[in-house]
């Protein structure tokens, strides 16, 4: 089972097919990249917004050292004013991806609190797009 809380909304879970714990290795965060894009993904449109504060196993992940990104501003949430682009771009989406890895689950054993950064205001057309995958 597993459970999804964006900002202030109520807390999604979704019972997994077997009653095997998950193992996080690698996260993709917002898309995948192409090698990973099988037919199902394929056809999600890509996130546009802003993710703060993730969260795993109640480890904060640190999107300010990702393993990887493209697409993608680290460490800034731009305004809510949309962007200008070019007309013949507007139809074009542009994949974000931005892989993290998180810890190991130590057993409950922490290595010490980490503090996440100040959290910007809440997005309400976030939840909208996650119900939508």
């Amino acid at each position: 089972m597993f459970s999804v809380q964006v900002d202030e909304d109520k807390v999604q879970t979704q019972r997994l097919p077997s009653d095997q714990p998950i193992s996080v290795k690698k996260l993709f965060v917002g898309g995948t990249s192409s090698q990973f894009q099988t037919a199902p993904i394929r056809n999600i449109p890509p996130f546009e917004g802003c993710i703060w504060n993730l969260v795993i196993n109640a480890n904060p992940m640190d999107f300010a050292q990702p393993v990887s990104f493209e697409n993608a501003d680290i460490g800034r949430c731009p305004t809510l004013e949309p962007e200008l682009r070019p007309p013949e771009e507007e139809d074009k989406p542009t994949r974000a991806t931005v892989l993290v890895q998180p810890e190991p689950d130590t057993n409950g054993e922490k290595e010490g609190p980490r503090i996440p950064p100040a959290s910007p205001p809440p997005t309400p057309s976030l939840l909208s797009a996650l119900v939508s995958i």
